[in-house]
Parts: structure tokens; sequence; C-alpha cells
């Protein structure tokens, strides 16, 4: 029977979204610890974030509030879903792409206020500026200006950002509870893996973007079609 008129179901990414939530499932369920469920683990949380970004981007059905609801389960921890979707949008004005103010996501420096900071802070920086430095403390210190601008919306009454915490603590709570209290995984070992698969998402972003004057300079299209591709 054909499909009544409005009704959009992307079946791949529905079911790449049960497949992905159902090996994190397996893999926190696991009898034996073994040294490649660790491994795999980043790839998960990595996998789960890149389809987070595809229910932003309304996928993989036409009804927002049953995307949403795919993801809620705040597997990877450290960002709440709404925040991440709200700040990436702004991300997407092209407009202001890489620009150190405007852009969220931007890895560039103001050059005045590159002046003014210290030399350890510079040297930060310039190591994050690297593929290595991106991945190894590329994460920490997206998170820490991250939540330190959420901290200051939370302290101003910023009601969407509240709600988007609280909402985030409502699947997180009861999520690390089942981990530590029920499965009995080791909680800094799951952290570790959490920001392993942050970094991993650090590749695809290290390549994505460039400061240019035309608009249209500032993306690239990155190709792949083995490991990369399936995360991204």
């Amino acid at each position: 029977m054909p499909a009544r008129r409005g009704i959009r179901i992307e079946w791949p990414t529905l079911l790449l979204i049960i497949a992905c939530y159902g090996s994190w499932w397996l893999a926190m369920s696991a009898a034996d610890w073994s040294v490649l469920v660790w491994l795999s683990l980043p790839v998960i949380l990595a996998l789960q974030s890149s389809l987070q970004h595809e229910v932003l981007h309304n996928h993989p059905t036409g009804w927002r509030w049953l995307n949403e609801l795919l993801v809620f389960l705040p597997i990877g921890v450290f960002l709440p879903y709404e925040r991440f979707r709200d700040s990436h949008l702004i991300h997407h004005q092209d407009e202001n792409l890489t620009d150190p103010y405007d852009d969220p996501e931007s890895h560039y420096v103001d050059p005045q206020r590159w002046q003014t900071l210290p030399t350890a802070v510079r040297d930060i920086y310039n190591f994050n500026n690297s593929l290595l430095g991106r991945m190894l403390i590329g994460p920490a210190l997206s998170l820490w200006l991250f939540y330190r601008s959420d901290l200051r919306a939370v302290m101003a009454g910023d009601w969407p950002v509240i709600r988007a915490y609280l909402l985030h603590l409502l699947g997180l709570i009861p999520m690390l509870w089942w981990l530590v209290e029920v499965v009995q995984v080791n909680l800094w070992l799951y952290l570790l893996c959490a920001y392993a698969g942050l970094s991993i998402l650090k590749i695809r972003t290290f390549l994505e973007h460039r400061a240019h004057f035309a608009v249209a300079a500032r993306t690239v299209v990155v190709e792949d079609r083995g490991c990369w591709h399936f995360c991204f």
C-alpha cells in the first residue's frame, strides 16, 4: 500500500539509529568486557553523535519530536542534544561561517585578541590547530568553551539553555545509574571512551572548514567510502 502523502521515513537512517543503540546496549551488556568492546565503544559513540547531526537536520522522518526521541538517550554523555542542535544551526549560517565571534564552532581567534593572549594559551591553540592536538585536547578545549558560555546563559536565566540541560540530565542520570549499579561498568573508563568518541569526530571537523573571504570557499566536501564514511 503506498505511503500517505506527507509521511517521510528514511529507512536506512532509521535502521542505523536502531543498530547504533542496539550495538551500544549489546556492548554494555557483554558478560566479557574484552578489549574489543572498549575499542568499539568510541566508534559507536561517534556514530551516535553523527546520527544526532542527521536528526537536527530533520532526518529520518517528517516528525521532529519522533526524530529527537530516537536520539534522546545521551550515551555520549557530554553534550545536551538541544544545545548541540541550536548551536550547530547557528553554525550553518553561512555568512558567519568560521567567524570567531558569530560561529559557535569556529576554531579561529580574532588577531587582535590573539595578541593579548598569554604565551601558554597561544601554545594550546597552536597545538589544537594540528590534527594530533585536535584529537587529544580538542574535545576538552571545545567542551570548556561550550560549558563556559552556557554557564553564563544559565546564570542569566536563559530558559532554552536551562531546559536543554534539564532534559539532558533526565536521560543521563538514569543511564549512568544503570551503567554503574546494574551493569557495573567502570565509569571513568566509559567517560574516557566517550571522550575518544569526540576525538574521532574532531577528525571530520578538522578538515571541514577554513577561513576565506569567499563564503563558498569556507567549506570542503570530505568523501570516503570506508570506516570514516560509516562514522561520519
